[in-house]
């Protein structure tokens, strides 16, 4: 059976991930972006909030200390983060830190803003 995913009507987007991904380079035209990065916690060695923690930084905005698990509010469900960034040196820069285990995301998204 296919793993379930709660809170998306897209589950299998949340069935395969990138694991221990340090950087992600995307070469875009300079303007408004809006970047969505979907995250759904479905290793079963994490079992609760701080299993996995993470810092990540979109195109200069930092996220500290990023936990899926809390940000989904549960193990085996959706959650996507949306971020404006303004793109002015022609590429999109994301990083990953790990702090608990390794980083995990599942899918990106990037979308010209208005």
């Amino acid at each position: 059976p296919a793993l379930a995913i709660a809170n998306t009507k897209d589950p299998d987007l949340y069935r395969s991930e990138h694991w221990g991904m340090r950087t992600f380079k995307q070469k875009l035209p300079n303007g408004h972006y809006l970047v969505k990065l979907y995250f759904a916690e479905t290793y079963d060695g994490i079992d609760g909030p701080g299993g996995r923690v993470f810092t990540m930084n979109v195109e200069g905005k930092e996220f500290k200390d990023f936990d899926v698990w809390v940000k989904a509010k549960d193990h085996y469900a959706a959650y996507i983060e949306t971020v404006p960034v303004d793109i002015k040196d022609g590429s999109l820069d994301i990083t990953f830190e790990p702090s608990t285990q390794e980083c995990e995301i599942n899918a990106i998204e990037i979308i010209p803003a208005k």
